[in-house]
């Protein structure tokens, strides 16, 4: 999986924390706990513990694998 920091106000709802698992197979969610209701949270968390990597982005994710890979290899 890659690591991927998305701002709050850009997975407000549940198609965008879908749609970083869908695009990037991220692993990292970042909610914040001062603008998120705990109503929103659990829409939020739902939709990301649903999404799985879509087949069609499995190219682009392999792509930046190897380019994490490259970085942290030195």
């Amino acid at each position: 999986m890659t690591s991927v920091l998305v701002p709050t106000e850009w997975v407000a709802e549940r198609l965008g924390a879908r749609g970083v698992r869908r695009w990037n197979d991220a692993n990292v969610l970042c909610l914040s706990l001062r603008t998120t209701s705990e109503v929103i949270a659990k829409e939020i968390l739902g939709a990301w513990f649903e999404a799985q990597p879509d087949p069609s982005e499995v190219e682009n994710i392999e792509k930046v694998r190897e380019l994490d890979r490259r970085r942290t290899e030195g």
